[in-house]
């Protein structure tokens, strides 16, 4: 799925809503940022089975934290029961395959060293490399919960996700996987 930021420079309405989503995504062949992504995902997620929570994070930039609902991730619980899993296809260069949400090692990926580390709040702090990229809250939201903030990359200038039209799929590093 790839991440883009089309449908901001294009003046399209963004939805949350589920067949939206799907339409967009599957039968458009279309990609979209975090909250469409995530979304997404998360309901061929539940389809197979598994127990997926939506997170809201906070991206790391240069001037420190952004804002909250900068960001939506999901955790996961497999069908099979294992997890929980931090799961993340809408974050541009994120790990190719889930991270262990109770894990705080290193966690060794084709895209990188992963690091989760608690913070005093009782949020994570997910590292890449040893360089922080977001912050996870760990309490459970909705897509709908995105709604008011969705539009938000749009609309602040200084937002990497709006400042240029951007498509993006992972591309040579993820042998052996199909479409890559």
């Amino acid at each position: 799925m790839p991440f883009e930021n089309l449908s901001i420079h294009l003046a399209e309405p963004i939805s949350l809503d589920e067949r939206d989503l799907i339409d967009k995504i599957v039968r458009r062949r279309r990609g979209g940022f975090c909250y469409e992504l995530n979304g997404a995902f998360a309901l061929l997620l539940e389809a197979l089975g598994a127990q997926v929570s939506l997170v809201a994070a906070r991206v790391y930039g240069e001037a420190g934290l952004g804002p909250p609902f900068d960001h939506l991730a999901l955790i996961v619980r497999a069908a099979d029961g294992s997890g929980p899993w931090l799961a993340d296809v809408g974050f541009g260069s994120h790990s190719d395959y889930p991270l262990r949400l109770d894990a705080r090692g290193d966690q060794d990926d084709p895209a990188g060293r992963f690091q989760l580390a608690d913070t005093e709040a009782g949020d994570i702090d997910v590292l890449k490399d040893g360089k922080p990229q977001y912050r996870l809250e760990t309490r459970e939201r909705s897509l709908a919960d995105c709604t008011p903030t969705r539009s938000a990359p749009g609309t602040r200038p200084a937002a990497s996700i709006s400042c240029w039209p951007t498509a993006s799929r992972p591309s040579g590093r993820c042998p052996g996987r199909r479409g890559c």
